[in-house]
């Protein structure tokens, strides 16, 4: 535990001591996963700022208990890794409740891993180690940031079919069909430009794509 917490603890025996732990070590963990959260909320995701912070007090209440109901039992029959393994199993199930197949994309793994580390935070919080998870909270933040600018920097770089059409045609089912059959890999559907005549839309290939296949596709 970090040294600070240990001491206020132990400054204040007793009830009060265990109290200020607890709310020392769940406001912690709120504000660490408030700071992840607010990231998926503000790109629109399934799960944001409430869905964050609740997942990770939880965890840590939970290694709270692990931890103190040790202490009450003087450590003769209790494990402390029994509840944290118990509630990173429970979060596998969790996460995969927000990753969902889209058409050519899976989506919702960014936002199961935002939940998985905000879980870890949270056990992190309630076996005292407050200023590890502030930190691995941070890094997450900014790997989220800098790792979506690069991303989506690679996908305006991949080779790309752009097809503008008449918007009552079925282009994305055509090219869908088309990919399937010359065993071409799509990562991004993206509809540029839509209105009721015509529609813009940018299909986005991994960079080992034949560029004269892409090309030979926009023509037929």
């Amino acid at each position: 535990m970090d040294s600070w917490i240990l001491k206020l603890i132990n400054d204040n025996n007793g009830n009060v001591g265990a109290l200020l732990y607890v709310l020392i070590v769940m406001f912690a963990a709120a504000v660490c996963s408030f700071l992840i959260g607010a990231e998926r909320q503000l790109l629109g995701k399934s799960a944001g700022i409430r869905t964050h912070a609740i997942l990770s007090m939880g965890c840590a209440l939970l290694m709270v208990i692990s931890i103190w109901s040790i202490r009450i039992a003087d450590g003769s029959e209790y494990d402390t890794s029994r509840i944290a393994a118990g509630a990173v199993t429970g979060m596998g199930f969790l996460g995969g409740g927000v990753i969902i197949k889209d058409k050519v994309s899976v989506k919702g793994l960014s936002t199961a891993s935002t939940l998985w580390i905000c879980s870890a935070i949270g056990l992190a919080c309630g076996a005292g180690f407050v200023v590890e998870a502030l930190a691995a909270s941070i890094l997450t933040c900014i790997l989220l940031f800098i790792f979506n600018k690069i991303i989506n920097y690679i996908n305006y770089k991949s080779p790309a079919l752009i097809i503008k059409s008449n918007s009552n045609v079925s282009i994305i089912t055509d090219v869908i069909a088309f990919n399937e059959k010359n065993g071409l890999f799509l990562k991004n559907i993206t509809i540029v430009e839509i209105d009721d005549k015509t529609q813009t839309i940018r299909f986005s290939y991994a960079h080992t794509t034949n560029k004269m296949m892409l090309e030979y596709a926009k023509n037929h």
